[in-house]
């Protein structure tokens, strides 16, 4: 795992080092690119991905609260509370905080198993924003970074829902 680290560690320096709207611009175009994977599994496996996540999204009070609230809340239980609790109890791999952090979020996204995956994978994206700032010494735009991608993401998956 050390190499893997090692890795990791040169790429959440360099974006830890950003400014706080670059570095949120950076992440929410990651997350971006995760929607064809989500896509191509469920080509793959022959699964309609158009209902593998949350679907009661029917007013715009439920807009507000998947676009705001639920993003605030995710990075702090998702991203803050396991990446700090592992590196202060645990270990100082970046490895293992960002895999911690994304299994974590995935499983506790269990709408239908191949959303677990694209969460896990979402979930890897937040992690590494959140290292990235937070290994910087930088906490505060550690959370305020990846929640305001969280928010952009989850705003655009909410419309998309709600126009259906």
């Amino acid at each position: 795992m050390n190499h893997i680290d090692d890795i990791i560690s040169k790429y959440t320096t360099k974006l830890g080092t950003q400014q706080l709207w670059k570095g949120t611009l950076i992440i929410f175009g990651l997350s971006l690119g995760a929607i064809p994977i989500l896509a191509l599994i469920g080509v793959i496996f022959d699964v309609d991905t158009s209902t593998s996540g949350p679907a009661d999204i029917d007013s715009l009070g439920r807009i507000i609260a998947v676009s705001v609230i639920v993003p605030i809340v995710e990075t702090l239980i998702f991203q803050q509370l396991p990446i700090v609790l592992i590196n202060r109890f645990i270990t100082k791999s970046l490895t293992i905080q960002i895999l911690g952090s994304a299994l974590f979020f995935g499983v506790a996204h269990s709408y239908h198993p191949l959303y677990i995956v694209y969460a896990t994978i979402m979930g890897i994206i937040f992690a590494f924003g959140f290292c990235s700032y937070y290994h910087n010494k930088k906490l505060k735009y550690a959370f305020i970074s990846v929640t305001i991608a969280h928010m952009l993401r989850n705003f655009m998956a909410a419309i998309s829902i709600y126009y259906e």
